[in-house]
């Protein structure tokens, strides 16, 4: 029964502790560390993290609470002030809009089920060969514009050009009729060894 009463001392002394603690920071007590309106806990954090190995295990634990405490009313000072100057990077200044949506999408996947992110993983690499496919037709419309491309050439070049967007059936295909138009290109003279 003493047992009982011994943790219930204890317990009531954790939680009178901190309140005790704050009560003194807050009032401007021995512990005061900023002299401005607006409440840094950050400052008390650093305090405990200073002071607690000097106090007994058991007495460490329980500033360790108070230091969580005082760490989840300094979150809830910078959500209140929006003060996040510190946290806040650009990285990839230069990077386009879409370039962004793309990383943060390829690297949110990281965090999905294997459903979500095969589908994630495909939004990626469908705009990717979407702009590979673009790049294709434009390199090919400059090459069909400056050179004289024969039909047959020129029905190749377009298909490749459009083979990043094509299904695995489709570049099978592709690369058969690739085959079927090398042989149609060819001179007869490269044929006489066959027959």
């Amino acid at each position: 029964m003493e047992d009982n009463g011994n943790r219930s001392l204890q317990n009531l002394a954790i939680l009178a502790l901190p309140i005790l603690i704050f009560i003194l920071i807050e009032k401007g007590g021995i512990f005061k560390t900023d002299t401005n309106s607006v409440k840094n806990y950050h400052d008390k954090v650093k305090m405990l993290r200073e002071i607690s190995p000097y106090f007994l295990e058991e007495d460490q634990h329980i500033l360790g609470k108070v230091q969580d405490i005082f760490e989840i009313l300094n979150r809830f000072n910078r959500i209140i002030n929006s003060d996040y100057n510190d946290s806040v990077k650009a990285l990839n200044r230069d990077l386009p809009m879409l370039d962004r949506k793309e990383m943060i999408i390829s690297k949110l996947a990281n965090y999905l089920d294997d459903n979500k992110r095969k589908l994630a993983e495909g939004v990626v690499e469908t705009k990717q060969n979407i702009f590979k496919t673009k790049e294709n037709l434009e390199t090919y419309s400059q090459t069909v514009s400056t050179q004289n491309i024969d039909t047959l050439t020129s029905m190749m070049k377009l298909a490749n050009s459009i083979e990043p967007l094509m299904p695995g059936k489709g570049k099978v295909q592709l690369k058969k009729i690739e085959k079927i138009i090398d042989i149609m290109k060819a001179s007869d003279n490269e044929f006489k060894p066959y027959y």
